[in-house]
């Protein structure tokens, strides 16, 4: 496969033409390869407007002025030919030029690499063109890359019935794709699968139905019973749902279909018939009992307490795969370096003693804040006697840039202590954030909850982040860092939900204020709300996703950071996301879960 290098500005090509400018705008781009062209320098003008590709591969100007270079060329294979680490404008607009020369097998080749690593750019369009153009011209394509590719799209929502909205839209991407691929290529085995399960998720739901039901009837494979059952399913046709998955279990012995059975009785409000099912699975396969989900929901259907304070009396089984889920359906426990030492402060019974810390490494602020409230019982972070050893890289007291505000600062003499960068809170500002924090952890509830407090009220946004670093004291039965999470949380949740709007909002403003400043778990409680923000606002996707990937560049490579396990969990949660970025911030959870957590003496 070829590396695509998203950050590369510039790159000198074979037959040296000049440097594509840094930062070159659409505009220069295109001024540039018009002049180009006038010129009669064809390889220039492509090069070039390969950039301008990468900005808008589906601009009809830029695409106007490739077929004309396209038709004048002496030697098409001369223009943006392929190379080991390209730009990836560079393998867009290769793969333009085969497409125009019908060698649509490269072509699409090209372009599911692209898609698979950068999929903002909506190059999913060109597809069905393409697809319809080999067809009539009997050009022999093999639709597996494509296919493969929507496959793996399908596997973030998998199990789960109602989506959010950016998940919908980025599906309704490819409802085009999958209704050609079945209209011009319906001998292919999967191609109804894949079809139905697109078009179930980005709500076409008849069509769904149909394609679903037209593959069992060919093929007569579970796969297709499942299919057909999930689409029943999301249009409340249960007891259909029910036949169908009857009949998957029928060609398939397979004991999870009796909790898909469960989950559509759920749906219907007989959790009596879902229990039933459950038990049911239980008795085909016993390891079951070791299953999270399958525990979540014997426990919802029985009514046990805990988890009916969870997710409370109106859960849909969608909640159970949520509740699941982490930084969804539950929190880490803090394990910097300084909470260590807190709680053995604790177990010592020495709260409200001074006490001096010397840490192996720098750590978040907000452990020291959790230090602090829990042994000497003061929100003034200088009136500790702490001393750390090593400032790791990058720093993370450092940032890209200065942001306008921030939730702390450190004392410009030394930078080893941290203050709160923000005045505190007014009483009723930190009322209205307890009124979330102080609940059991459902993030689905607490979204909900902080948009129906911020309905139409005026509340000063900054002092929401005074919330975050000037918490009330904890509740008895908090702990000092599980209530600091909660409120920061709370806090970010608030914010994001004071408004609806993401481009040119004071949300967007703030919410990214803070994750450019120094790292700690303000930056966790942003990142939580940033991607609520995300799912619901498809407009706010791309960027928000930027953010991310810009944020792992700035992880200390010592220490205990939990954004190293939040920031890859957030990105993951995120409709879309190339399977490479994923890897690389699956790294950081490595990182997180390998630091180890060595307590000194007190």
């Amino acid at each position: 496969m070829i590396i695509l290098d998203q950050n590369v500005k510039c790159l000198q090509n074979s037959q040296g033409m000049n440097d594509m400018p840094e930062h070159s705008t659409f505009v220069e781009s295109m001024q540039i390869a018009q002049n180009s062209y006038q010129q009669k320098d064809f390889e220039e003008a492509a090069f070039h407007l390969a950039g301008a590709l990468a900005q808008d591969p589906l601009n009809s100007d830029v695409l106007e002025l490739f077929d004309l270079i396209i038709n004048e060329a002496p030697e098409i294979e001369n223009l943006v030919p392929v190379k080991e680490e390209s730009y990836y404008g560079e393998q867009i607009a290769r793969a333009y030029i085969e497409s125009t020369q019908a060698n649509y097998q490269q072509a699409i080749s090209l372009l599911i690499n692209v898609l698979s690593q950068f999929p903002d750019i909506g190059l999913e369009k060109w597809l069905p063109s393409w697809l319809a153009d080999a067809r009539f011209r009997n050009v022999n394509v093999d639709i597996e890359e494509i296919n493969g590719f929507i496959s793996d799209r399908l596997m973030h929502t998998s199990g789960r019935i109602r989506l959010r909205p950016s998940e919908t839209d980025y599906y309704k991407r490819f409802t085009q794709v999958v209704f050609t691929l079945v209209k011009y290529f319906p001998e292919a085995i999967d191609v109804l699968v894949i079809a139905s399960h697109i078009l179930r998720r980005a709500e076409h739901l008849d069509d769904a139905i149909r394609l679903a039901s037209d593959s069992l009837k060919r093929n007569s494979d579970p796969d297709s019973a499942i299919a057909l059952a999930l689409a029943y399913r999301a249009t409340g046709q249960y007891n259909r749902a029910i036949s169908s998955f009857e009949q998957a279990y029928k060609l398939e012995k397979d004991p999870s279909f009796f909790l898909e059975m469960a989950y559509t009785r759920w749906d219907a409000g007989g959790h009596k018939a879902a229990l039933k099912y459950l038990k049911k699975a239980l008795k085909k396969d016993e390891s079951l009992e070791n299953d999270t989900e399958f525990n979540c929901m014997m426990k919802y259907l029985k009514g046990e307490d805990e988890i009916h304070n969870i997710l409370g009396p109106d859960a849909k089984p969608d909640d159970i795969k949520l509740v699941a889920t982490p930084l969804v359906g539950y929190l880490f426990s803090a394990k910097d370096y300084s909470v260590g030492i807190y709680e053995q402060v604790s177990q010592h019974g020495l709260k409200g003693n001074s006490i001096q810390v010397t840490a192996p490494c720098i750590e978040p602020p907000s452990a020291l804040l959790a230090l602090a409230m829990a042994t000497i019982g003061t929100l003034d972070l200088t009136e500790l006697e702490y001393e750390y050893h090593e400032t790791p890289k990058p720093d993370p007291r450092d940032s890209d840039f200065e942001p306008k505000l921030k939730a702390w600062s450190y004392d410009l003499d030394t930078g080893r202590i941290p203050i709160q960068a923000v005045k505190r809170p007014r009483t009723d500002i930190s009322v209205l954030v307890s009124t979330i924090a102080d609940q059991a952890y459902y993030l689905p509830h607490w979204w909900n909850q902080a948009k129906q407090l911020m309905k139409n009220n005026p509340v000063d946004l900054s002092e929401l982040i005074g919330a975050m670093v000037y918490p009330q004291p904890a509740p008895a039965h908090f702990k000092t860092s599980t209530w600091i999470n909660h409120q920061q949380i709370a806090s970010a949740l608030l914010i994001s939900a004071a408004e609806t709007q993401w481009h040119g909002s004071l949300r967007r403003e703030i919410l990214l204020d803070l994750m450019h400043g120094p790292i700690d778990w303000v930056t966790d409680s942003v990142l939580i709300a940033l991607t609520e923000v995300a799912l619901d606002t498809p407009d706010a996707i791309t960027e928000i996703a930027y953010e991310f990937e810009q944020l792992a560049k700035r992880i200390p490579d010592f220490g205990h950071w939990s954004v190293c396990a939040y920031l890859p969990l957030c990105y993951k949660r995120l409709p879309g996301r190339s399977i490479r970025s994923i890897n690389k911030l699956n790294n950081l959870l490595s990182q997180y879960t390998e630091s180890a957590q060595s307590f000194g003496s007190i």
